[in-house]
């Protein structure tokens, strides 16, 4: 089962670095925990874009068997995330066709048997970007599309008020500061007010930065949490 949360920026930058990005969502390839799929050697007029019929994706999986070979990899995509509604669409005319999250809905998930974050790509095509503010993430569309970096890591930018901490094929992963009450400038969520979370100095390299007159401090609970006070 997995949950829609807002996680922190870092544990996700530290996710995109280690590279989850650029893989369907169907097939041994790194695919979600559940998923299953038919396996057919040789594609034959089956093509690595793949295709959708009905909430069905079919795609060729170049290298992606285990002794490096070529298959068809065939699987629904409103059971390929448990606890999660995917639907089949096109991501972009050169990566092609994927299970994707519906604009609107959550697109940042932790699995709850291990914990692990779970990113999956937003429909919508170019433009579409999975989006997180206050109370949580969506994916949105009208987005400037990204580049993603050669190795699949991240790089921290700001483009608008969006603080782009990662990017999945063309889609971008972040923050937006304006929700959060600030602007994006130099990589951070910068002049946030009262009440929005926000990295304590002893972070080193910090995103969420308060405005002027406002110290980053714990809750009162005594919980991990920091807040602009």
């Amino acid at each position: 089962m997995t949950t829609n949360t807002c996680v922190s920026a870092l544990a996700i930058a530290a996710l995109l670095v280690a590279g989850c990005g650029g893989t369907h969502s169907v097939g041994v390839d790194g695919g979600p925990a559940g998923t299953t799929g038919t396996i057919d050697p040789g594609c034959g007029t089956v093509s690595e874009p793949g295709s959708c019929v009905g909430n069905t994706l079919s795609y060729c999986g170049t290298g992606d068997l285990p002794d490096g070979g070529t298959a068809v990899f065939t699987g629904d995509c409103s059971t390929a995330l448990s606890g999660v509604t995917l639907t089949c669409g096109v991501v972009d005319a050169s990566y092609g066709n994927d299970c994707v999250v519906p604009t609107g809905d959550g697109c940042v998930f932790r699995d709850a048997s291990s914990g692990g974050i779970v990113i999956p790509l937003c429909a919508g095509g170019p433009g579409a970007a999975c989006v997180l503010g206050p109370t949580g993430s969506a994916c949105a569309t009208g987005r400037t599309a990204c580049t993603p970096q050669p190795d699949g890591g991240a790089t921290l930018t700001c483009v608008g008020n969006l603080l782009e901490i990662g990017c999945q094929v063309d889609q971008p992963v972040g923050y937006d500061c304006q929700a959060f009450g600030g602007g994006c400038f130099n990589a951070q969520c910068q002049n946030l007010p009262a009440g929005a979370p926000c990295d304590p100095a002893s972070v080193a390299d910090p995103l969420f930065l308060c405005a002027t007159g406002h110290a980053c401090q714990a809750v009162p609970d005594g919980g991990s949490d920091t807040y602009c006070g």
